[in-house]
């Protein structure tokens, strides 16, 4: 039986589950802290500031927009999706990931795909 850490539980004991807790597990109680607003500025902010959360803090830059975001999308949502997959070769539901924005194309596939779409 594998040994995990389930943060989200409490053990038979009332205390966090760790490796070795055994018995019946419960639902912790949340209890809501001061709310600290992170915006674009939080780079700046002193650790201080951040009362302990800032070991969890991650910084995620935007993407630049390219060519696939600004002119290869847009088009690309408009066509068929069984038509570019035929011509493509490719599978109907990684078109239709590239259209949802949850998968990008491989660069091979994203030249032919723009020969495609600028005909």
């Amino acid at each position: 039986m594998p040994l995990h850490p389930e943060s989200k539980s409490q053990g038979p004991d009332g205390r966090v589950c760790g490796r070795q807790t055994r018995g019946l597990l419960s639902r912790r109680t949340v209890e809501l802290g001061r709310a600290v607003h992170v915006g674009k500025e939080s780079t700046q902010l002193l650790r201080e500031g951040l009362e302990g959360a800032w070991a969890n803090m991650r910084v995620l830059a935007e993407p630049e927009p390219d060519e696939w975001t600004t002119e290869l999308l847009p088009r690309l949502r408009e066509a068929s999706t069984a038509d570019v997959a035929r011509t493509l070769g490719v599978n109907a539901s990684t078109v239709k990931r590239w259209k949802t924005g949850t998968m990008r194309p491989h660069p091979k596939q994203l030249a032919a795909l723009a020969a495609v779409l600028n005909r």
